[in-house]
């Protein structure tokens, strides 16, 4: 008989739409779409309602936010027992760590891992992570953050330590992606993210004046402090024809369904969840090779379209080659991304740890 477990949450508050949000809500649809009882305990100053399976932590204060989630955890703990509690970010790890939780599994997010830092910082987290995690049940977002993780705190032994993808609901996104957005150009490259240095959308848009194929525009979605910056550089290198800065939009998976190509020119990623959904709308993808992430969702013969970090002429190459020729992007490309497989990655994890 197919066991029924009761799971906990914690995550920003539902407030929040950032990626941490939407992928908790991705993964506890699908375990309830299974049968399992999912408690939500968003943590954080919020506007959303109390609900039988939904329990806001309603407070930015430290303090208070232990005290609430721990009325709430009691509260229904003695109703069934929790078969485990999953924590999705700092703060929310930092709650279970004090509360001496055992069948707990903290969820390492933060990209910062991969950034050089000072040494008195890198000490000081050094510190704090050890007390954190040490002997804790971890799960990584990729490969990549675990090795770099465990090599940079050598000290930290976890009690265990997993990889769980950020998932991807190909039903959603599809969904998503047929619904009407504004009239695009016949031919054109996206790239979506926040304007910033680390994104990198100057190479894009020197790459663009490079292109064998002048007939084809970019898209830029997305805000930020770069934005009057890559304006500026448009119009010196006199591409304002053919670059359309339309900004933040809610729905973004249309412009990328029916674009030529997806690029990103990061300089760093945690793991860039616009390159998976690129791939799971059969969007060819074009990125650099940074340290994390890119190069565990561009494998196999897709793999061969990540250029060398800043390098303009190898990024324009990869394009033209791309735009003339790309692999037939199969749905197996994903498979380690839908939310199906990470559900049972999930599943299996609580066999492990109670």
């Amino acid at each position: 008989m197919y066991t029924k477990y009761k799971l906990g949450f914690l995550l920003p508050n539902l407030d929040n739409h950032g990626g941490i949000t939407v992928s908790v809500l991705t993964i506890t649809t699908a375990l309830e779409a299974l049968g399992h009882e999912v408690h939500l305990f968003p943590v954080g100053k919020t506007e959303v309602a109390k609900t039988p399976n939904t329990h806001p932590i309603d407070s930015n204060k430290k303090s208070a936010q232990l005290k609430l989630f721990k009325l709430a955890y009691d509260t229904q703990n003695s109703i069934q027992a929790f078969d485990m509690l999953i924590s999705n970010n700092l703060r929310t790890n930092y709650i279970l760590h004090k509360l001496q939780i055992e069948n707990a599994l903290m969820v390492f997010h933060n990209s910062m891992i991969i950034k050089k830092r000072g040494f008195f910082k890198t000490m000081r987290q050094r510190m704090s992570y050890k007390a954190l995690y040490h002997s804790q049940n971890i799960a990584f977002v990729s490969e990549c953050f675990r090795d770099e993780f465990l090599k940079k705190y050598h000290t930290i032994v976890p009690k265990k330590s997993y990889v769980i993808y950020n998932p991807i609901s190909l039903g959603k996104l599809q969904e998503l992606a047929s619904e009407p957005y504004e009239p695009m150009p016949e031919k054109y490259l996206i790239c979506v993210g926040r304007m910033s240095k680390e994104k990198n959308q100057a190479m894009i848009i020197k790459a663009l004046s490079k292109l064998q194929d002048k007939e084809i525009d970019l898209v830029l979605l997305g805000d930020g402090v770069e934005m009057a910056k890559l304006k500026t550089l448009t119009q010196e290198m006199k591409l304002t024809s053919r670059i359309y800065f339309l900004g933040w939009k809610t729905n973004p998976y249309p412009y990328i369904k029916n674009a030529s190509l997806l690029v990103s020119a990061s300089k760093n990623e945690g793991m860039p969840m616009t390159l998976l959904e690129a791939l799971a709308l059969k969007t060819p993808v074009v990125s650099t090779d940074i340290l994390c992430g890119p190069n565990e969702i561009l494998t196999a013969e897709f793999s061969h379209f990540l250029t060398k970090p800043l390098d303009l002429d190898d990024f324009v190459q990869k394009i033209d080659q791309a735009l003339i020729s790309y692999p037939i992007i199969a749905e197996s490309a994903i498979e380690k991304f839908k939310v199906d497989t990470i559900v049972n990655h999930y599943l299996g994890i609580i066999k492990e740890i109670v």
